[in-house]
């Protein structure tokens, strides 16, 4: 009799610390970002708004979420 073992394939994930939300109800993470909003981010890494054509999105952390008491996540991840 030989015995199994059971192997299981761990994946990573990425660790989104930074999530952006617009004035419409929409999630991104930076990697998901559309052309206006990942532009801005580059022009401007430190800033928490960022206005673009299409609209206004604001930066949270891991910390604003947690204290938000919400289950935010990007739309695309």
């Amino acid at each position: 009799m030989s015995a199994t073992t059971n192997t299981q394939e761990i994946t990573t994930m990425n660790i989104v610390t930074r999530i952006y939300l617009d004035d419409n109800g929409r999630c991104t993470c930076e990697q998901h970002a559309g052309e206006y909003l990942a532009a801005s981010i580059t022009a401007n890494p430190s800033a928490h708004i960022h206005t673009t054509p299409i609209g206004t999105w604001e930066q949270m952390t891991t910390d604003d979420i947690r204290l938000f008491g919400a289950d935010i996540s990007c739309d695309r991840c």
